[in-house]
């Protein structure tokens, strides 16, 4: 729902593709994926034979920390030159 939610806020939207947005795009793909993700995992039949195992270990950090990690990035990239009064360079 929340993935709905922010694609329908960038709908039709002059959208400039600068760092931070493309930092939160990088953000939306990894959430999605690890949404997929979660569907295996809620499914009992699948869930019984992959728990206990790297899957659902590799799950939780990619989508939590993957998330989180893009997030921060895209976060301190547009609000740096508020902190700091000095501009990123975008190369």
């Amino acid at each position: 729902v929340k993935f709905f939610n922010w694609i329908g806020t960038m709908w039709k939207g002059s959208l400039s593709f600068e760092t931070p947005m493309l930092w939160t795009v990088g953000f939306l793909v990894t959430f999605v994926f690890g949404g997929l993700t979660g569907v295996i995992l809620a499914s009992p039949p699948l869930d019984f034979h992959i728990s206990d195992s790297y899957f659902v270990v590799a799950h939780f950090h990619y989508t939590i920390f993957g998330t989180v990690v893009y997030a921060m990035f895209a976060g301190f990239h547009f609000w740096w030159p508020k902190f700091t009064g000095k501009m990123l360079d975008e190369r």
